[in-house]
């Protein structure tokens, strides 16, 4: 997958137009680094962030892993990893805090 592809995923999943799906992973690294983090915030990282990096290959899970970086104006700078599955749907997986 490059990343203009990944791209066009992202911005269906933050346009509410394919699936947008969260591991229980996810909230419990968001409660420790982005507390009160919501699901209108990951949509609007998703919609306002920007792609980090190079799409990764996770043949495990059969996806490709893909690092979104965003600015929340309550919330800070954040690094969400999402997971794009075969079957176009977006998943976030963890969160990070970067300063």
């Amino acid at each position: 997958m490059k990343r203009a592809e990944a791209e066009h995923f992202i911005g269906l999943a933050a346009s509410h137009r394919i699936d947008l799906g969260f591991t229980k992973h996810f909230w419990e690294e968001a409660g420790k680094c982005a507390p009160g983090l919501s699901k209108n915030h990951v949509y609007t990282a998703l919609r306002n962030g920007n792609v980090y990096g190079t799409p990764v290959r996770d043949d495990g899970y059969v996806c490709h892993k893909v690092k979104v970086r965003a600015t929340l104006p309550d919330l800070g700078r954040m690094e969400i990893v999402v997971a794009i599955t075969l079957v176009d749907t977006v998943v976030c997986i963890t969160i990070y805090d970067i300063e």
